[in-house]
């Protein structure tokens, strides 16, 4: 199987030295990732993405497929229904002090079948490196503080307490934020700032 547009640059590499590069960066990628399809059925993940789904209490690999925390399952279909060509996010959060889980969605082609590549990001107890993406997409100081706590986990509250400025203030720059982004939701503003985060 090769995932469409999964080609290595140099051409005179034979179908089965592809196979075999695409196999070794699947086994030495650090970040957790799996290959789905459309009905939740895992065809591929890296070891630690068998590791995640092995260990983890909101994300589990039941009878072949991928099973997110109760409630969420149904709410993931839908979202890789609406899954175009363009990686997205989708956040799943998890109790108040344990972060949430991003998980990084892109959909390929796969022996001619619609599948998704899913790299997941844990945000519990991690100090994450961010390029600094304020100025580029025109938002403030405070504006990208909030926005990166909340990428990494934080809610609302949390971040407002972190910057000294009350709930209701922090809210404002989300909004404004929101719309200086051109999205409306936390798993779109998510896709639009997690190419900034280095680590």
């Amino acid at each position: 199987m090769q995932l469409s547009g999964s080609k290595l640059r140099d051409d005179r590499w034979s179908a089965g030295e592809q196979a075999a590069a695409i196999e070794l960066w699947g086994r030495h990628c650090s970040r957790p990732a799996v290959i789905i399809d459309a009905d939740l059925r895992l065809i591929w993940s890296n070891p630690s993405g068998g590791l995640l789904l092995s260990t983890d209490p909101d994300l589990r690999e039941i009878g072949g497929r991928l099973q997110l925390k109760a409630g969420t399952t149904q709410e993931f279909r839908s979202f890789l229904n609406d899954v175009d060509d363009q990686p997205c996010a989708w956040v799943l959060p998890r109790g108040e002090e344990r972060g949430c889980i991003v998980m990084r969605v892109t959909k390929v082609l796969l022996d001619s079948n619609e599948a998704f590549v899913i790299a997941f990001s844990d945000t519990r107890d991690v100090e994450r490196i961010w390029a600094k993406f304020g100025p580029a997409l025109g938002l403030t100081a405070a504006e990208e503080s909030i926005l990166k706590r909340l990428v990494d986990g934080a809610n609302v509250e949390a971040a407002a307490l972190a910057l000294g400025v009350s709930v209701a203030t922090a809210r404002t720059h989300i909004k404004r934020a929101y719309g200086k982004l051109g999205v409306s939701s936390r798993e779109e503003m998510f896709a639009e700032l997690l190419p900034f985060r280095l680590g």
